[in-house]
């Protein structure tokens, strides 16, 4: 609009309100509010609430996540900051800077607790995948390592967990019966990035050591000390986030698992 037409499109604005308030003010009452101005609303009407992150299917199974890993890492009230690199022995319930993370199957079906020098992992049902998260520092370089023994039957997963923000991380999860996977995990779900068959793992009830490190875009896998694959990922690049693991059931259950201990160190 010109000028010359933005000047006739006021005036003629002016002339319509003027003539409202004359005809208001002779007849006695209050002036009108003119058609087509809306009055301004009193209340600042309430933000719309946040949506959590929508389901997504776990992968070579039928069940879906129920609850995403945490988006923020909260600090707790301390007198004095723990190391950022450290063995955690598990002697006693290390909360609030580990958090447990039922993201698939039934939470009610699943107990843990501490004893012993050990959390202990009892799951009662199919397909139940339990995160417990380091949450008071976030890496991007990182080695990990966690030593489990398994006290029940030989049908379980234990994962390594490494620069996990929201429903983005790494991680390392290997089958009780010797196959292995590495994912990046994001909004699609779990992306494999490479799989394999390992002699390396002890079955049964066994002890074993799992290790992972992510340093670059280069995720590099361990069985009891011994290196089974190193793997370049140029198509998510995950940078960094919080660290942990998985303990997971499958088709068959009850399963009994004590994590001994889980060391957080630089590669």
């Amino acid at each position: 609009m010109d000028n010359l037409k933005k000047h006739r499109f006021f005036l003629s604005l002016v002339v319509l309100i003027s003539m409202t308030l004359a005809c208001s003010l002779v007849s006695g009452g209050s002036p009108a509010v003119p058609q087509g101005l809306p009055e301004q609303p009193t209340e600042t009407p309430p933000s719309a609430p946040t949506e959590k992150p929508s389901s997504v299917d776990l992968p070579q199974t039928t069940a879906t996540f129920e609850k995403a890993l945490p988006t923020k890492l909260p600090l707790p009230t301390v007198t004095e900051e723990p190391p950022y690199y450290f063995v955690e022995d598990f002697n006693e319930d290390p909360y609030p800077d580990w958090g447990l993370y039922v993201i698939s199957g039934d939470e009610n079906k699943l107990t843990t607790y501490f004893d012993n020098s050990m959390m202990y992992y009892e799951l009662d049902g199919p397909e139940i995948y339990a995160y417990y998260i380091y949450e008071y520092y976030t890496y991007e370089d990182v080695r990990l390592e966690l030593e489990a023994e398994n006290f029940g039957l030989n049908r379980n997963n234990v994962s390594l967990v490494c620069r996990q923000y929201d429903v983005e991380w790494y991680e390392f999860s290997v089958e009780s019966g010797g196959l292995w996977y590495l994912y990046a995990h994001n909004d699609d779900g779990f992306n494999t990035l490479g799989s394999g068959g390992t002699k390396l793992l002890k079955m049964g009830k066994e002890v074993n050591d799992y290790g992972m490190t992510c340093q670059g875009n280069t995720i590099t896998m361990y069985i009891n000390g011994t290196e089974i694959k190193s793997i370049k990922d140029n198509t998510y690049r995950f940078s960094e986030g919080a660290v942990g693991f998985n303990i997971s059931s499958l088709d068959i259950f009850p399963i009994e698992i004590g994590v001994d201990w889980m060391e957080v160190a630089e590669p």
